[in-house]
């Protein structure tokens, strides 16, 4: 039960994450938007 469920919220989730990116950006892009420069660059970092 848990397995599809979990799997329908990502689905969900990045379905919204499309719609507010629909030209890309990555994690990068997406935390500089939503939380900062520094939280872009710590995203982007090749870990």
């Amino acid at each position: 039960m848990a397995g599809p469920a979990s799997g329908a919220v990502l689905t969900f989730s990045y379905r919204q994450v499309i719609a507010a990116f629909p030209d890309g950006g990555g994690a990068c892009g997406e935390a500089r938007t939503h939380l900062g420069r520094r939280a872009g660059l710590v995203a982007g970092h090749p870990w």
